[in-house]
């Protein structure tokens, strides 16, 4: 008798006092996210996105002249749906590459969107862009 009242109060107490698992909020796609579950892709991977900006980067003739190197970092967001906006420059090496690195960016095509919990969001991107001699 004594081990049945004691089964029942161990099984009432688990009961009562266990913790109920509740889902975590759905995340608001309209936030723009710095780190998410699965962060977005260019198509084809990341040496895809270099390969393409080795192919249509264009030096600008006034840093051939001046020699201007250097390397800029681009950010842009990427938005559910793939496209890239507001893209801005982090690190600037002068205002006619900056311009170039722009113009690339803008050339981009759509990216894999970035996922959080299963839903896409709004994720803020930099890539580096190197501009050497």
């Amino acid at each position: 008798m004594k081990y049945t009242i004691l089964f029942i109060l161990t099984l009432t107490s688990y009961f009562s006092f266990g913790q109920s698992i509740e889902a975590p909020p759905p995340p608001d796609t309209n936030m723009v996210y710095q780190v998410t579950q699965y962060m977005p892709d260019y198509p084809g991977g990341y040496d895809a996105m270099m390969w393409f900006i080795k192919q249509n980067i264009q030096y600008p003739d006034a840093a051939r002249i001046n020699n201007v190197q250097g390397r800029v970092v681009i950010g842009f967001v990427v938005e559910r749906d793939g496209s890239l906006t507001n893209v801005t420059i982090k690190k600037s090496v002068s205002p006619e590459i900056d311009k170039e690195a722009v113009r690339i960016v803008s050339l981009f095509p759509k990216f894999i969107p970035g996922k959080q919990q299963g839903t896409t969001v709004r994720v803020q991107y930099n890539i580096p862009i190197w501009f050497k001699l």
